[in-house]
């Protein structure tokens, strides 16, 4: 686990557990539990999936066109993708 992440994690767990004082036992094993959730196949399937849309939505390299040509660029990629995904069943 990252520096970065750890702090993350910190911040949520400080703002999410209301006990007071927190055990640290208590805190070392919801760290052990976030840190197996991110390392599971399906979160990280879906940061590769978010790494992918970061990288098509600042279109850096390409442009994404739609079935009559024209270029998709942020609110309008964004809502091709919410449209195909509500078609595909998988959006809401």
């Amino acid at each position: 686990m990252t520096d970065s992440q750890r702090a993350a994690f910190e911040a949520w767990y400080d703002t999410h557990d209301p006990r007071t004082p927190q055990s640290p036992f208590d805190r070392e094993l919801a760290c052990k539990a976030w840190q197996a959730a991110l390392a599971s196949p399906e979160v990280q399937a879906l940061r590769k999936d978010a790494e992918r849309y970061r990288l098509l939505r600042r279109g850096q390299h390409w442009s994404v066109t739609d079935g009559i040509g024209d270029t998709l660029q942020t609110e309008a990629l964004d809502a091709a993708i919410d449209h195909a995904r509500r078609i595909e069943g998988d959006g809401k």
